[in-house]
């Protein structure tokens, strides 16, 4: 590292002729060392002035920072007064497809044992379902029955989302299993987290997400499962904005400001 002359200024000084490159580069190489120094100071008084100011108004110590490798906090619905800033791995679209699949078996299962319930309770009847299979079928028996079912789809629709939020939000109560996942995206390694604005990180598959909590929230859960059955269930077309949106988000994504992410 070259020497530092502390008593001369870093800028406006007057202009130097020098006799080669070598004596410019050098020159060049002090002068980047004074604004790396000079840079770094600057930062450790403002982040000494904001501790203090923090400790004034008996509010959380700012952290001075989070490594790329550093593990995400764990504490559930902690809510600081400044912005988390993290570098995330963003996870391919075919996990996140994977993981959805993964998930919508799950929910099949549950979907075919609510409705023998259903059944078994008399609450629905299945047996003019046969009809449809039978040559005297038509064109109205399949609206009628289009009709029957539509309070059906939407009651499993919410249900769908109701269940979804809450794997999001309280998944990490159970060992070993992190906040914001579901059963797919646990298998897959990827995790739903809040998201206030999101920028390219170092790499290409990695962002920096600015966030003022460290986990996703119920209501916040809701909300983005609630726009993801919409979405899939009656508009259809729209779910196919993550093709096309960077980050890998999908419209119910931005509304509900999450982002998926890999632990």
């Amino acid at each position: 590292m070259p020497e530092l002359n502390r008593n001369s200024p870093v800028t406006n000084s007057s202009p130097t002729c020098y006799s080669s490159w070598d004596e410019y580069a050098q020159a060049v190489r002090t002068w980047l060392w004074s604004y790396r120094e000079w840079q770094v100071y600057n930062e450790g008084i403002r982040t000494v002035l904001l501790q203090i100011n923090l400790k004034e108004r008996n509010l959380p110590a700012l952290s001075s920072g989070i490594s790329a490798s550093a593990p995400i906090l764990q504490n559930h619905d902690q809510q600081t007064a400044f912005p988390i800033r993290t570098p995330c791995v963003i996870p391919t679209f075919r996990r996140r497809i994977v993981a959805e699949l993964i998930d919508y078996f799950c929910c099949l299962i549950w979907l075919i044992l609510f409705m023998i319930i259903l059944h078994e309770l008399n609450f629905i009847n299945v047996s003019h379902i046969e009809k449809i299979f039978t040559v005297e079928s038509d064109i109205q028996s399949l609206v009628d029955l289009t009709q029957e079912l539509v309070p059906y789809e939407i009651m499993k629709r919410l249900s769908f989302s109701f269940f979804e939020a809450s794997y999001l939000a309280f998944s990490g109560c159970f060992d070993n299993v992190q906040f914001g996942c579901t059963p797919g995206k646990f298998v897959m390694k990827i995790r739903v987290i809040p998201c206030e604005s999101i920028s390219p990180g170092a790499a290409e598959n990695v962002a920096v997400v600015e966030r003022y909590e460290d986990n996703i929230t119920f209501p916040r859960a809701l909300l983005r499962s609630l726009l993801k059955n919409i979405c899939l269930g009656f508009l259809f077309p729209l779910s196919l904005t993550t093709y096309f949106l960077p980050h890998n988000r999908a419209l119910y994504d931005i509304v509900s400001k999450t982002v998926v992410v890999e632990f």
